[in-house]
């Protein structure tokens, strides 16, 4: 039984140490590189996949109690190179925008209508990069059409 429990410690910080560093890597080269006004803790928690979590804390928790460390030695260096990956800042950006972008977004301000690429989405404001405008607008999600 401790064997289990410790598997699962040693999983869910393995779990933690990966994917911390996957979105830390896209907060870098993708949120900041953008100028997006939010905090690492706030997007760190709102754009996980919790139900992932589990299932790495299992799969890292059983790498764990394998019996040959080379062999587990190389697979949690193997999780923990490819989550960092995305600190490649090309990788991280692509990634980024991969997860978070949505092309095509129209947004209605009265009779106006508004057409632009939605970076990124948050506690109520979309940042949104217009064709022919150099800045990040923020428009409000209540006023987008589709």
């Amino acid at each position: 039984m401790i064997r289990w429990i410790t598997g699962a410690l040693y999983g869910l910080f393995f779990w933690l140490a990966a994917d911390f560093l996957f979105y830390s890597g896209i907060y870098v080269h993708y949120i900041k590189a953008n100028h997006i006004s939010v905090f690492f803790n706030p997007f760190f928690v709102d754009h996980q996949l919790w139900w992932l979590w589990v299932v790495g804390t299992a799969v890292l928790g059983a790498v764990f109690m394998w019996e040959n460390r080379a062999v587990k030695g190389a697979l949690l260096l193997t999780v923990l190179l490819l989550s960092a990956v995305t600190w490649v800042p090309s990788w991280g950006e692509a990634a980024g925008y991969a997860f978070f972008a949505r092309e095509g977004v129209l947004y209605r301000f009265g009779e106006r209508e508004v057409s632009g690429v939605r970076l990124f989405s948050a506690d109520g404001t979309d940042y949104v990069r217009v064709a022919g405008k150099s800045r990040l607008m923020r428009y409000p999600v209540a006023n987008r059409v589709r």
